[in-house]
């Protein structure tokens, strides 16, 4: 019990953004089971990558035949101490760069160079973090990310918690999971964000500590959620669920099922199979088998909830009562067995593979909630800018009302 964190309810605020923005599938649906061997937590929608490609598509076309030209001049304009990079200079940069070696230096210079000017001619507002982590996100150039993330030189560059979401989903897309908690470290203890512990940077933190699945890993989790509890930070369904599995995987039952007890909504694929597991982990057979009973007595009418229960967890309670040579246990279980074996609850998809499936953008958002979202964190998209605002235009207007394009 030493390790057991006593979470309040703090620990899940409630967030109608994520709530309404955002799915992380419940149940086994065909585009789960078609993204279950990648490895990263958010889309390319959702971190805005499709739209940064998007334009970065539009502006090759502006430049055609003259790309070769500009990059030549841009070479000369990033190493002359005479000249300067304007902000439009490294706008075209960023998105025309492709995954070469002299271009990919550009960058690097021009981006140095950009910043050193900006510290003392401050005119401009765009911010280029961001982009600049689409476009290492979409090269997979997860090295030359990092090391720019952390330059000494380029402090403030990259100071925008977008920035770290595209950077640690980067780490997790290339199996690096060390490096993407070193990153949560690093804005925790370097960067002054608003928020103490982002939510999104949260999740990808724990997925990565998932992943690894050691005890240092498990421990500087739970300690960092200890923390982030004291100052009732956010912290999303899906997160809770990765440090449960991890909590399980390193014999922690009593630590998952408390995390557990929190997400009121019991219904999820994950939580339940979880919940099962460190029920049986604990010996709690009674609530266990309440647990199925329930399960079996509600879905069986239905065929929506098939394959509820995912064979690892099947095989984990099975094991669990078959080791205890009870008669009269293993009689009710043979019981439920049979009922779960009839009923087509029982799913070969591995439980790892639904808490790693990918976040992503809900197809029914209204205007509201996607602006709302495109707000909140800061991924312009301009599919879902153009959607909203052809959705906004066919519904009517009052008279007068002048509707501001820019959000």
């Amino acid at each position: 019990m030493s390790s057991l964190i006593l979470f309040s309810k703090q620990f899940l605020r409630p967030n109608h953004v994520i709530n309404g923005s955002l799915k992380w599938m419940p149940s086994l649906t065909q585009s789960v089971i078609n993204g279950i061997h990648k490895r990263y937590l958010f889309t390319n929608e959702v971190l805005g990558i499709n739209g940064y490609l998007e334009t970065r598509n539009r502006i090759s076309q502006q430049f055609g035949q003259l790309r070769e030209k500009f990059f030549t001049r841009m070479e000369e304009f990033a190493t002359s101490e005479s000249k300067m990079i304007f902000t439009e200079d490294l706008k075209n940069i960023v998105f025309m760069t492709d995954n070469n070696d002299q271009e990919l230096r550009l960058l690097t210079d021009a981006i140095k160079k950009f910043h050193s000017q900006n510290q003392t001619l401050q005119f401009g507002t765009f911010v280029f973090g961001p982009i600049v982590m689409r476009l290492l996100h979409h090269l997979s150039e997860w090295q030359l990310a990092l090391q720019l993330f952390k330059d000494p030189e380029l402090r403030g560059f990259f100071s925008q918690i977008k920035s770290a979401v595209i950077l640690m989903n980067l780490l997790l897309t290339n199996g690096k999971y060390d490096e993407c908690m070193d990153v949560f470290d690093y804005i925790h203890n370097e960067i002054t964000f608003e928020i103490r512990y982002p939510r999104d940077c949260l999740l990808l933190y724990v997925a990565a500590a998932y992943k690894l699945n050691t005890e240092e890993a498990y421990n500087r989790v739970l300690e960092t959620l200890k923390k982030s509890r004291e100052v009732g930070a956010p912290v999303s369904r899906k997160t809770v669920c990765l440090f449960a599995g991890l909590a399980l995987n390193q014999n922690q039952p009593n630590t998952a099922l408390e995390v557990l007890s929190l997400i009121t909504q019991s219904n999820y694929i994950t939580v339940k199979n979880l919940r099962l597991q460190a029920l049986s982990d604990l010996d709690r057979f009674d609530d266990l088998f309440i647990t199925l009973r329930v399960m079996l007595n509600r879905d069986m009418p239905s065929q929506t909830n098939r394959g509820e229960l995912v064979e690892e967890t099947f095989n984990r309670i099975k094991a669990k009562i078959e080791s205890k040579n009870d008669e009269k246990l293993s009689l009710e279980w043979s019981q439920i067995e049979r009922g779960l074996s009839e009923g087509q609850f029982i799913t070969n998809t591995p439980l790892k593979d639904l808490l790693l499936s990918p976040v992503v953008l809900r197809e029914n958002l209204t205007p509201n909630d996607r602006q709302q979202f495109e707000r909140q964190r800061g991924y312009r998209n301009p599919t879902i800018q153009r959607n909203f605002r052809r959705e906004q235009q066919q519904r009517p207007q009052p008279e007068r009302r002048a509707f501001n394009e820019e959000f």
